[in-house]
């Protein structure tokens, strides 16, 4: 079976838009948790040493930064919003976790308190991402390699006087920019299926979630794909609007000011979540009635 790739985006964006209710009630928790702790986080290290901007400043006009520059940065910055980033996780996984449930488990309420309770089930889910993201360094790093031997090579041929080093060089990194995307994504695509699984205690090893999406791999990466892409390009520029309004302010943009865009970013940032875990978990349970539906013996024999 092949999975309808704009089928399953155009259902993904109803599902959202059917259970705006529902959004509501399990993203405003995640919404201002996140926005809380990246406003108090951000304007304490601004306050404290100033803008990143800033402080690049400072070491490009020092001719050598001294071990407490660094030093400096990372408590005052560094460490903060890694602290932010373990926050952002924990909320994404439990949000993540509810909307998968949301579409998989209907008889089941949306309900914050119990979306937002830390357990056996958010556990698994956060290892299986641990997972996935380790199991893609490898060929990341094989992609990288090839594209630094080629860019290598690339400016070998420019300093020797060949003309079209530099046009070869540049097409050369976007073709491989590219190639570690796709390399990327359809890895997570042809494991992605673990994740409405856990969601739903179906508990699927990552190798169950590859066969799983057998035949299925670059559809799931095309659906993941036309599923961003929309909500991204908002999110994208309501990013770019919110941090010109900060610049604009000269650094000096007071709490409240940081908590508000703050919270018009991840606004649409959880939409964008909601649409994508929604692509996951139909096409989740599309292939697991097609795999029910199938004997036995055809499921034995699919090829890859």
């Amino acid at each position: 079976m092949k999975l309808p790739i704009f089928e399953i985006v155009k259902q993904a964006y109803g599902f959202v838009w059917a259970h705006r209710a529902e959004f509501w009630k399990l993203a405003i928790p995640a919404i201002v948790i996140v926005s809380i702790s990246y406003a108090v986080i951000s304007w304490g290290s601004w306050v404290i040493i100033g803008e990143p901007q800033s402080f690049g400043e400072h070491l490009e006009k020092t001719t050598k930064p001294s071990i407490t520059d660094f030093q400096s940065f990372f408590w005052l910055w560094l460490a903060p919003m890694t602290v932010f980033a373990i926050v952002f996780i924990i909320v994404f996984c439990m949000y993540s976790v509810a909307w998968h449930r949301l579409y998989l488990v209907p008889e089941e309420q949306a309900n914050a308190a119990a979306a937002y309770r830390w357990g056996g089930r958010q556990w698994r889910f956060l290892f299986n991402y641990v997972k996935v993201v380790l199991m893609m360094i490898p060929p990341f790093i094989f992609v990288f390699a090839g594209a630094a031997l080629v860019g290598v090579s690339a400016g070998a041929m420019v300093r020797g006087g060949v003309e079209f080093g530099t046009v070869f060089a540049i097409v050369v990194a976007f073709i491989v920019y590219i190639l570690i995307w796709l390399a990327i994504g359809w890895l997570y695509a042809k494991v992605s299926m673990v994740f409405p699984s856990t969601a739903a205690d179906a508990h699927m090893s990552l190798r169950e979630g590859w066969r799983l999406s057998e035949d299925n791999g670059w559809q799931l990466l095309w659906i993941i794909v036309f599923v961003a892409l929309p909500v991204g390009i908002v999110t994208w520029s309501v990013n770019y609007a919110t941090s010109f309004l900060l610049h604009e302010t000269g650094g000096t943009t007071p709490l409240t000011g940081i908590f508000l865009t703050a919270l018009i970013r991840q606004f649409f940032g959880f939409i964008g979540t909601a649409v994508g875990v929604s692509a996951l978990s139909i096409s989740y349970k599309r292939l697991m009635d097609a795999g029910a539906a199938q004997p036995a013996g055809a499921a034995e024999g699919m090829g890859g």
